[in-house]
């Protein structure tokens, strides 16, 4: 369970699969300090409808003493992850698209020898694409939900639903019966 950061709102009318919280991109997150897991693979997933505030915004980004990772909206409207203590060869690749204020289904499946990225919207079904680089073991904690912390202004704006962090990798079937 979080903690609702800033003057984030829970709007028990407005959300996917029943209410979500509405997060309006100036001081607003979810808060999910008492996370802690070390694993190799890892499955984020979560609904959202709305935008970035800035260049990039964090879906679901965590961060350990050092180094981050999670899911993200870069300033190309596509779906990005971090993983491997920042590398490049992570963050750097683009998944799916994103389209701004439509209910989207996102979801980051990171397991040894590849990373998944799925993007799903009622219009153009479940799209993926597979990043093939080798993922080691990494602490994820300190969970803050629609911002990534580096920078203040990577903010998510919009609403967020049903967000799930499984401690295994999620097959695409898997991914489909969540939809």
């Amino acid at each position: 369970h979080g903690r609702l950061q800033g003057d984030a709102q829970f709007k028990p009318a407005e959300g996917r699969l029943g209410g979500a919280v509405y997060l309006d991109g100036d001081g607003d997150a979810i808060d999910v300090n008492a996370f802690s897991l070390n694993t190799h693979a890892i499955t984020m997933t979560a609904w959202i409808r709305g935008h970035r505030a800035g260049d990039w915004a964090g879906i679901i980004h965590f961060k350990d003493a050092l180094w981050g990772g999670g899911l993200y909206w870069c300033k190309k409207n596509h779906l990005h992850y971090t993983w491997n203590y920042d590398s490049p060869k992570t963050w750097k690749f683009h998944g799916p698209a994103l389209r701004a204020d439509e209910w989207t289904f996102v979801a980051g499946v990171v397991d040894y020898d590849q990373a998944t990225l799925y993007v799903y919207t009622r219009a153009s079904g479940l799209k993926a694409r597979i990043n093939k680089v080798a993922h080691q073991s990494q602490s994820v904690g300190k969970l803050r939900l629609g911002w990534d912390n580096a920078k203040d202004t990577w903010r998510f704006t919009g609403l967020m639903d049903d967000i799930r962090i499984y401690n295994h990798a999620l097959t695409r079937d898997q991914i489909e019966r969540i939809l």
